[in-house]
């Protein structure tokens, strides 16, 4: 070796172990505690705040660089209360020296005990730490980009432990009067890395002045950095809210440019109602008491921010178990929403809210016996907005949705299913069909948003109902029975719905057979008609107050909210049955006539019974026209027995009105 460098090799060594025996000797010979007062004036000339360091400080050099400070308080900003701003028992680092000329970052522990940090935003808007980002104030001045380098510089970073424990953070917010606590934090890392997996362990619990609950939060998971920090990789990743687990795996790429999630979820069963208790909402109950007590679900995804896509979709609320697929496509300017969804069983009526209780009236004597109604306040009409039109034209929906068994408003169906497509103000229900009650549905409906005034198309066939228990599970009423099928082509207009009633416009047409209808005995009418001109005592009437019927068939042109039909037939082995009138759907009346022809009645020649129901179509006032029955085959006799006979039919009529009146019940 020549002299030179075997001379300035002993001298490099010399100069390292001078500045070890350096860096000792100022280790132990210099005491850091001896400059508290120093820190402390420096932080109050730079912060205007007061520092506190009431414990002790001590600190190594080489090989690693660290410090550990005990006690320490840092007083709040001005005009925030005697609150300290942070305060904590200690707090440990150490940096490995040597590695950082490797461009090696190798961190012993980071360890801060018994943190207490107090955030606080007054009634003005500021905050209690805006002041270490300096005064806003100030004059921004621009600097020039630098030109973007293809690569990151490849620094390897090692941290052996992390521990944050015991920590409290209080959020207090003059302006919303909201109060956030997180208490007994910890966070624990252990040999931390860049490019290797590492693990993450983290719990608080949560309060707030609102719902004075709280809510116990952890969450822990292998980590997995890039060096370039490009990646991120979170495996078996658990998260636990209270009664709520949340476990999966998710996997961060292009982080700095085009990121990209991909991942699964798994949520265990959990009961949402006392998740929900937990926060203080308190306000949902249903009309099931057991409804939304057990939810789970598992869903596999990838995304962009711009895209999402799921590929995998399992959901189970209580009984209720849905699957299939959905994606969302362009979400920074219209989303284009695409599923696919099948559902085994759904009962929506177990998800609302209880059935509200009809207050039970008191009839008094007084009630009955008055002639004169009471005068009612009127009711004042609420305003009807005018439908929002943009939310519906912005719409790009192409989905479809699958129910083997669906329970709405105590109606049942099956093998129920329906496209939904929109797009650009066209929304289209197409294919809604279902099986209900031994029969078959399919319903087109078309709203088409895109002009000022929207319009509605509807196209309905339903064949094969069974009449009566769908309205006993529809209205619980039984007023008719047999099979029906139905054709039903409408269209309408309006900003709402008062004026797309108005302009409801189309046809209907309806057929049922082998039947009954429950209320109304025509064929009791007939035999009371009948003693009436035979001047017989009024027979008993049946305990079945019902007419059978072969079939009944009819249709109804609508013209501006108007119903009006001309062709009902009611077919009956008595008598044959015709109706003609209308219905306002707008004003909700109806003026409607039943004409009853009689085909045979014994030694009685044929007479019609004009049957009338006109007022409010919900409760329609029903009578019979026996003035017209008794003109139609008395009309001779009562001309000869003159006066004193139609005394007799009025007398009739007003002995026997109670017994008539008993069929309209």
């Amino acid at each position: 070796m020549p002299k030179f460098a075997k001379f300035a090799l002993i001298t490099l060594v010399s100069l390292i172990v001078l500045l070890i025996v350096a860096m000792v000797v100022v280790v132990n010979v210099i005491n850091p505690n001896e400059y508290k007062p120093q820190i402390t004036q420096l932080v109050q000339q730079q912060t205007g705040r007061q520092l506190q360091i009431n414990g002790n400080i001590s600190w190594s050099l080489f090989p690693w660089l660290g410090f550990k400070v005990n006690d320490v308080t840092l007083g709040n900003a001005k005009g925030f209360g005697s609150a300290p701003f942070v305060k904590f028992q200690q707090v440990t680092a150490s940096i490995h020296l040597l590695p950082l000329l490797e461009h090696k970052v190798k961190i012993g522990t980071l360890k801060l005990k018994d943190l207490q940090l107090n955030l606080m935003t007054n009634a003005q808007g500021e905050t209690n730490w805006q002041d270490f980002a300096g005064s806003s104030n100030k004059p921004k001045v621009k600097v020039a980009a630098k030109p973007k380098k293809n690569s990151t510089p490849n620094i390897q970073i090692d941290v052996h432990d992390i521990d944050i424990s015991n920590a409290n953070l209080h959020w207090q917010n003059a302006q919303t009067h909201q109060n956030i606590q997180l208490r007994a934090l910890n966070f624990q890392s252990q040999n931390a890395g860049l490019n290797r997996a590492f693990n993450i362990d983290f719990d608080t619990t949560i309060s707030n002045n609102i719902t004075h609950k709280k809510l116990f939060i952890s969450a822990s998971t292998t980590a997995k950095i890039s060096d370039h920090l490009n990646q991120v990789d979170l495996h078996r990743f658990s998260l636990t809210v209270n009664n709520l687990n949340v476990e999966g795996n998710l996997n961060i790429k292009g982080i700095k440019d085009n990121p990209n999630v991909k991942g699964d979820i798994n949520i265990k069963s959990f009961n949402p109602r006392k998740l929900m208790s937990k926060l203080g909402i308190n306000s949902y109950q249903p009309r099931d008491t057991k409804a939304l007590t057990g939810v789970a679900m598992n869903l596999a995804f990838e995304g962009t921010p711009n895209n999402i896509n799921v590929s995998k979709l399992k959901l189970n609320v209580d009984k209720t178990k849905i699957s299939g697929t959905a994606s969302v496509k362009n979400l920074a300017s219209q989303p284009a929403v695409q599923f696919d969804i099948k559902v085994n069983h759904l009962n929506t009526d177990n998800y609302m809210p209880p059935k509200p209780q009809a207050p039970k009236q008191k009839t008094t004597a007084a009630s009955v016996t008055s002639t004169t109604p009471a005068t009612a306040p009127k009711a004042t009409k609420p305003v009807i907005k005018p439908l929002n039109l943009a939310p519906l034209r912005k719409l790009n929906i192409d989905g479809k949705i699958y129910i083997d068994q669906l329970t709405a408003m105590n109606i049942k169906l099956k093998k129920a299913g329906m496209q939904l497509i929109a797009k650009q103000g066209l929304i289209q229900i197409q294919a809604l069909s279902a099986k209900l009650y031994k029969g078959n549905t399919t319903t087109n409906i078309t709203l088409d948003a895109r002009s000022n005034t929207p319009s509605v198309r509807i196209n309905s066939q339903l064949k094969g109902l069974q009449v009566q228990p769908f309205l006993t599970d529809f209205m619980n009423k039984k007023f008719i029975s047999g099979v029906a099928n139905f054709n039903i082509n409408l269209t309408g207009s309006g900003t709402n719905a008062d004026s797309l009633l108005k302009t409801l416009s189309g046809s209907t047409s309806f057929a049922l057979k082998k039947g009954e209808i429950h209320g109304l005995s025509i064929d009791q009418q007939i035999e009371v008609v009948k003693a009436a001109i035979k001047k017989q005592p009024i027979p008993k009437l049946k305990r079945k107050n019902t007419t059978p019927f072969g079939s009944i068939t009819g249709s109804s042109q609508l013209s501006n909210g108007v119903a009006n039909s001309a062709n009902l037939v009611i077919s009956n082995p008595l008598f044959t049955a015709n109706g003609n009138g209308n219905i306002n759907l707008v004003a909700q009346t109806m003026d409607y006539t039943l004409t009853v022809h009689t085909k045979n009645a014994g030694d009685v020649d044929k007479f019609e019974i004009p049957i009338t129901l006109k007022g409010d179509m919900n409760k329609p006032v029903v009578q019979l026209g026996l003035n017209s029955i008794l003109n139609q085959l008395l009309g001779q006799k009562t001309q000869l027995l003159g006066k004193h006979a139609q005394g007799q039919v009025n007398n009739f009529l007003k002995k026997n009105s109670a017994v008539i009146g008993q069929l309209f019940k």
